[in-house]
């Protein structure tokens, strides 16, 4: 079976040779999946990296091969620059003078019958490579298509910038340290959600849509049920099962599985490393924020002034399932549980048409609410 692999450079972090010298690697971190999305777990493979000059199409000016073991999540972490058969060297590239691009190939049975599993731009150039070519400190150094891929340093704003072919861009060193209002890619699956500045507050301005779908069932029981389980897999729900939902309104999610089977307010939950559940306190900020609970239904929804375009999703109810229609209404949750009953959590209801907004402790923690997450 042939097999692709999610991946994004997560930490750009580099390990001195010597003090006259930059540094000759960096680390690599990636996701193996197969074809049917499935993460490949403990799985030995093998790893060719190669990184080629102007174009996907250009020449390889590096290339070397990792033999490596996903661990039970399914990473993959290394240092290029310190694999085996080796063909250039890192710190002979030039990284001022042209553009550069990541290609990784792989074979999941760790033999050398390598097949590609994508290309990409290297336009954060390490910083610490780079220096090893002169990093340009020119504030009046001009971005155009003849600099592009150029990096300085912003002696205005304290910041490091590469010129992207029309603008300055600032980055820093690793994807969490986006400016806020950029758009963020989750490591661990490559889907890509917008951000949004709100007061203090840094959101995910987009339902989060992370985990394998599983089928909610319907049983007419009093006391409700989760169709999910603690079982070291993330697992969502597809509003009325069908899971071309996903791409509009994300999944829907029971509380303790949000929470990833922890109770703690404020914890990471879900989602990504850098990013956690909102507290009560956090949601009850962003709604006064926007001018509190009569008009903060309709600044927060899609559309709102806000940018929070909280796309309503409607819910998994208790006995498995659906509410009548997936756009007129919805609810996110918080990591509050009710203080007097355990079963229950707090969360913050939207409907169609109504301007205000409603805070709610009486949901049963099996009913499926959607999330967002909210930056540390």
């Amino acid at each position: 079976m042939k097999t692709k692999l999610f991946f994004s450079i997560l930490l750009l972090a580099f390990f001195t040779v010597a003090y006259s010298q930059a540094p000759n690697s960096f680390n690599y971190q990636a996701v193996a999946r197969d074809l049917s999305g499935n993460v490949m777990k403990n799985q030995a493979v093998k790893i060719k990296i190669s990184i080629l000059k102007t174009s996907v199409t250009g020449d390889a000016v590096y290339s070397e091969i990792h033999s490596v073991t996903t661990n039970g999540l399914g990473l993959i972490n290394l240092e290029i620059g310190t694999g085996n058969s080796k063909t250039g060297t890192i710190e002979g590239i030039d990284w001022g003078t042209d553009k550069y691009f990541l290609q990784i190939e792989m074979d999941k049975d760790a033999g050398n019958n390598f097949s590609l599993i994508g290309k990409s731009q290297l336009l954060s150039v390490p910083y610490s490579l780079f220096s090893g070519n002169g990093v340009q400190f020119d504030m009046d150094l001009v971005c155009d298509e003849n600099t592009e891929g150029t990096i300085r340093y912003n002696s205005d704003d304290k910041v490091m910038e590469y010129c992207n072919g029309t603008a300055w861009v600032s980055f820093g060193n690793s994807p969490h340290d986006a400016t806020c209002g950029e758009n963020f890619t989750d490591p661990r699956d490559g889907q890509i959600y917008p951000t949004v500045k709100i007061g203090n507050q840094c959101w995910m301005a987009k339902n989060l849509n992370y985990g394998q779908y599983k089928e909610s069932v319907f049983h007419n029981d009093p006391d409700g049920h989760s169709d999910v389980a603690n079982n070291s897999i993330v697992e969502k729900y597809a509003f009325d099962n069908d899971t071309s939902n996903f791409a509009l309104y994300g999944g829907l999610y029971d509380w303790n599985e949000m929470m990833n089977y922890n109770s703690m307010e404020g914890g990471q939950g879900i989602c990504p490393d850098g990013w956690h559940v909102p507290t009560k306190d956090e949601f009850d900020e962003l709604v006064e924020t926007v001018g509190g609970r009569d008009i903060a239904g309709k600044q927060l929804m899609t559309g709102g002034s806000s940018g929070f375009n909280f796309e309503l999703g409607g819910e998994r109810t208790m006995k498995g399932g659906f509410s009548t229609s997936a756009s007129e209404d919805g609810g996110i949750w918080t990591s509050k549980t009710n203080p007097t009953d355990n079963k229950r959590a707090y969360h913050f209801y939207f409907t169609k048409g109504s301007d205000n907004i409603a805070s709610h402790s009486a949901d049963f923690k099996v009913i499926g609410h959607s999330v967002r997450c909210i930056k540390d």
